[in-house]
């Protein structure tokens, strides 16, 4: 119904306006033709000055109509765009949708546009002109980003526990990433985590000293796109984005 009136409201408000400019307006010339005037220029004088008159206030009347049904019409398509579309609901804040318990996201490369054109550049490099071999190792690298995902798990302090995994080669779950962190300050379509204790995980034993020193200065930010969709940018991959695990 929104969208309709979107739609509906600045076509009525330019019908109305070509109605009310497109009026009859009142004789432009002298009162009448010469054969139906008197021969008094005094009369027949007032008369033009009767009509002139008339006329200016027929226009001036038309063009007042014609501003309050602009004004009108913009006023209420003001107020249609700013009236969320029915039956949509405001999507939750970050820390409901993050913190809940069982909420976990799994990585979208189809969704992370970036990511996806790099994968496709390292393919076509690859795989050269096969378009069908090409096409395999895009799949096989999105098959396997599927089962990569994060989620948060509730400590007994006023910290949480942040684990970012993939799957191991017998399907199990491989743990990446596994941090206590600590939330920040922070608007509420997203929930900012600093780590702030205890870090472990395969990606984490990998990197060097340097790499771990930086990475507890980090803040990580994670964005609500809607009520099943969240993301977070990354300087050297882009926005990657994650989907709520049905």
């Amino acid at each position: 119904m929104s969208t309709i009136r979107h739609i509906l409201i600045p076509v009525l408000a330019a019908m109305l306006m070509v109605s009310a400019c497109s009026k009859k307006e009142a004789p432009t010339g002298p009162a009448g033709p010469a054969e139906l005037r008197s021969g008094d220029k005094a009369a027949d004088k007032a008369a033009d000055d009767r009509a002139a008159a008339d006329k200016a206030a027929a226009d001036k009347a038309a063009a007042e109509q014609a501003a309050k049904i602009a004004a009108s019409a913009t006023a209420i398509a003001a107020a249609a765009a700013a009236t969320p579309a029915e039956g949509a609901a405001a999507p939750p804040t970050a820390k409901a949708l993050l913190l809940t318990k069982g909420q976990h996201f799994m990585f979208s490369l189809e969704g992370s546009a970036q990511r996806l054109a790099a994968v496709t550049a390292k393919c076509g490099a690859e795989q050269g002109s096969d378009s069908d071999k090409m096409q395999g190792c895009i799949d096989k690298v999105k098959a396997a980003a599927a089962n990569e995902g994060f989620r948060f798990e509730a400590r007994d302090d006023d910290k949480w526990t942040w684990i970012s995994h993939g799957r191991a080669a017998d399907g199990s779950e491989e743990v990446f990433i596994k941090a206590v962190v600590a939330l920040q300050e922070s608007p509420a379509d997203r929930l900012v985590v600093k780590v702030a204790g205890e870090v472990s995980g395969k990606q984490w034993d990998a990197m060097p000293d340097k790499a771990k020193a930086a990475m507890k200065d980090v803040s990580i930010s994670i964005i609500v796109v809607d009520a099943t969709t969240v993301a977070m940018d990354s300087p050297k991959k882009g926005r990657l984005v994650y989907n709520l695990r049905k």
